[in-house]
């Protein structure tokens, strides 16, 4: 996460001195969503496993929630992780996109 540093406007739009913008997130969820995958692929999850909670991701990462379900939807379409609503979220039996595989697990 990038701190934009500048000047915090006050009730009339005019800067206040010496404070500081709101932290702007810079893709945080991507770099969630990256650690995640590098998980999976090194077993730490493996196939079929339950991954953590919402909340338990969010702490760990040390953001939102909501930064967590826009990693959550990037492995999603990957298919690495598979979510089941009100169940939670578990690593895909077969890696999707990136396996390389066919349908069938034959390559092909």
């Amino acid at each position: 996460m990038v701190l934009k540093e500048g000047k915090q406007r006050g009730p009339m739009g005019v800067p206040n001195e010496g404070s500081f913008d709101m932290p702007i997130p810079t893709g945080g969820y991507r770099e969630v969503a990256e650690d995640m995958a590098a998980r999976i692929k090194s077993g730490e999850y493996g196939p079929g496993d339950r991954l953590p909670t919402y909340r338990e991701l969010s702490d760990l990462y040390q953001v939102s929630v909501t930064t967590v379900q826009r990693a959550v939807i990037i492995l999603q379409d990957r298919g690495l992780i598979v979510g089941l609503q009100g169940r939670g979220l578990w690593v895909a039996e077969r890696q999707g996109r990136e396996s390389g595989g066919g349908r069938d697990g034959q390559g092909g």
